[in-house]
């Protein structure tokens, strides 16, 4: 994992945003480097300690066309996937595995849950994990420990939550490592709507790297109609990034927004395409490298 803080990660989220609204990856680097307070040289450490690669190689995978094309590469490869293919894909991460909580589990606000939560630093920022005996029903990247621990509670307002740790938090966070996962599948237990696990379950097919539409997501669960609902139930997925609503962009190039900032969504996207594009025969587009 990435070992950088939670202020670290806010900075390098910034400068991408900026430099990304400037259309190069370049440009503005050292007003962007004044505004931190750090030295060119400073800033560029620490982007490079985070992103495994320099600015200049970075920014293109965030650029609007690179993620058309990423989107048109995925549609053809869509049309000759086969069962080999798609299992190959799902190795590319941890597995993940999703249990529906019972309705006796979340009746009355989960007045029959006893959850318990840690905050724990990722390489995107801190976050926030809570688990119940049977898997990780929450998590969330947290910029204000109050507003997300308030998040919490309200998605289970009776459920019993006390501070601590268990094993299924410490899975979640190992698929934040760029290493080789044991092969055992991180357990959540999620309370949602029939339809709404429906998406969940359709987003743990996006590999790192890869990005789909809503529209896409639609058609891909036969609902092609229901491309609103379905970024109704992205927008409200529990858990952020194993469940992975942030590989879901517009269909334009835009990234979108983003529960947890669309600046951490921008920077995701970019961080994972690197760690991509470092791997052979991965059906993603390389973009061109700006020279400095």
């Amino acid at each position: 994992m990435t070992n950088l803080s939670a202020a670290d990660f806010r900075l390098i989220a910034g400068v991408i945003a900026s430099l990304k609204d400037r259309r190069t990856s370049l440009s503005g680097w050292d007003e962007a480097a004044a505004r931190t307070g750090m030295s060119r040289d400073a800033l560029r450490e620490t982007f490079v300690r985070w992103a495994g690669t320099d600015v200049q190689r970075f920014m293109p995978f965030v650029d609007k066309a690179y993620i058309a094309e990423v989107l048109r590469t995925r549609r053809l490869s869509d049309t000759r996937r086969t069962p080999e293919t798609t299992e190959s894909e799902r190795q590319s991460g941890p597995a993940v595995r999703i249990e529906a909580m019972s309705s006796d589990e979340c009746r009355d606000g989960g007045r029959n849950l006893s959850i318990r939560y840690a905050f724990s630093e990722s390489p995107f920022g801190e976050v926030l994990t809570a688990s119940t005996r049977k898997g990780l029903c929450y998590m969330a990247f947290s910029d204000d420990r109050q507003k997300t621990l308030g998040e919490l509670r309200t998605l289970f307002p009776a459920a019993a939550c006390l501070h601590g740790e268990d094993p299924f938090q410490r899975d979640a966070l190992a698929a934040f490592s760029d290493g080789p996962h044991d092969g055992q599948p991180v357990k959540l237990h999620l309370a949602g709507t029939p339809f709404r696990l429906k998406v969940w379950h359709a987003l743990l097919h996006i590999p790192p790297g890869a990005l789909t539409t809503y529209g896409e997501l639609a058609r891909k669960i036969g609902c092609p109609g229901a491309s609103r609902a379905v970024g109704t139930a992205v927008g409200a997925n529990p858990v952020s990034y194993l469940v992975p609503c942030h590989r879901v962009v517009r269909s334009s190039g835009e990234t979108g927004e983003y529960h947890w900032g669309a600046d951490r969504k921008t920077a995701m996207i970019g961080w994972e395409a690197v760690r991509r594009a470092e791997r052979p025969n991965d059906p993603v587009p390389c973009p061109g490298i700006r020279e400095p």
